[in-house]
């Protein structure tokens, strides 16, 4: 009887171990914290998403496209307003995957071939 309970235990713990619910993350609009204290604005349409650095009026647009339900690319990057820091940048794709929700909080891991590079990032879904 035992072995059977944690039987069922183990199965409902193991199953919800890979799902996570994205669905709520692919529209809205977040806010992230950059390391250099800077604050982004990030609005995500089903097909575009655009990206304000408060400090400095920089506004990026992207492509969007999901490939699975957590993961998803950027691309097509153009800057419509600020001066662009990174104009080699623009001919780039951003491969990002959701690691992690916690409440209104989710984590991203975002990289690009090209540059090599990843990144590590908190945000916040503020509507």
């Amino acid at each position: 009887m035992k072995s059977h309970f944690l039987l069922v235990i183990l199965v409902f713990l193991i199953s919800n171990c890979d799902s996570m619910d994205c669905e709520n993350l692919k529209t809205g609009t977040f806010r992230l914290h950059g390391e250099d204290g800077t604050t982004h604005i990030i609005k995500r349409t089903e097909t575009h998403q655009s990206e304000t650095i408060e400090e400095s009026g920089l506004v990026s647009e992207f492509d969007i496209e999901w490939s699975n339900e957590c993961e998803y690319k950027l691309f097509k990057r153009r800057v419509t307003a600020g001066t662009d820091r990174y104009p080699d940048m623009i001919i780039d794709t951003l491969f990002c995957e959701i690691l992690e929700i916690n409440g209104k909080f989710h984590t991203t891991k975002t990289s690009s071939k090209e540059y090599k590079f990843t990144a590590t990032a908190k945000l916040e879904k503020i509507e």
